[in-house]
């Protein structure tokens, strides 16, 4: 009810209102904590939304801390919600208990979102406390990682393995020639590109100023997969 009757139309005000002074930019509506429970979810008549989520189901749900992220059921709802709402879905929450289960927990979570290719944002709860960054500074290299910015064709798989430093990046063309761009970490500077296409490995440069690692690709109508590794 609280969502039909006032979440909704206020933010279609809201947006309406921003729109008039920024046209061109992301719209983010987001939902109740859903506990992988569902919410009331509208169409906002608005291009470049995203609907986010804060996906916690097993961290703060009963049973209490499960040994492994159970995320299908929730992402599943998230990518249904945010087609229904007419938006790009994106996870606005995400974290984990300090200590080593926590980092496996973490570890663990990142692979299934990626699997969902979804983007998404850490919680570094209590800056100074026990799910903080500097506390932590092993899982920094977790939830650091690269990722592909721009895709040239449509993004099929993502895979990132921290433990080897590879990067596998699924594509499905047409690619029109264009190139795949990925953000790079700062602190992964050695690396080398493969493809599954016939032919030379791709060549690559990378922006020490922005972290881009720009990777030229050729003119291509099937499927393919790019991995970087990183050392």
């Amino acid at each position: 009810m609280f969502e039909a009757k006032f979440l909704l139309p206020f933010e279609a005000s809201l947006i309406s209102a921003m729109a008039r002074v920024a046209p061109r930019q992301m719209y983010m509506e987001e939902q109740t904590l859903d506990f992988g429970l569902p919410t009331y979810v509208g169409r906002l008549p608005y291009p470049d939304q995203i609907f986010s989520s804060h996906v916690f189901a097993t961290l703060l749900e009963p049973p209490w801390q499960a040994p492994v992220p159970q995320y299908g059921a929730p992402l599943k709802l998230l990518e249904g919600q945010a087609r229904t709402a007419g938006a790009a879905p994106w996870v606005g929450e995400v974290g984990g208990p300090p200590g080593a289960s926590g980092n496996a927990w973490i570890a663990r979570e990142m692979d299934e979102l990626d699997s969902y290719r979804l983007g998404w944002a850490y919680w570094d709860w209590d800056e100074g406390g026990s799910w903080a960054f500097v506390k932590h500074p092993s899982r920094l290299r977790l939830v650091a990682r690269a990722y592909p910015r721009t895709t040239p064709g449509r993004l099929t798989s993502l895979a990132y393995d921290p433990s080897t430093g590879q990067l596998a990046v699924g594509v499905a063309g047409p690619t029109g020639g264009r190139p795949l761009v990925v953000e790079v970490p700062h602190f992964l500077t050695h690396f080398s590109v493969t493809s599954s296409l016939a032919g030379s490995p791709p060549a690559y440069h990378l922006d020490l100023a922005t972290h881009l690692l720009t990777i030229d690709l050729p003119a291509v109508t099937g499927s393919f997969t790019v991995r970087i590794h990183f050392s």
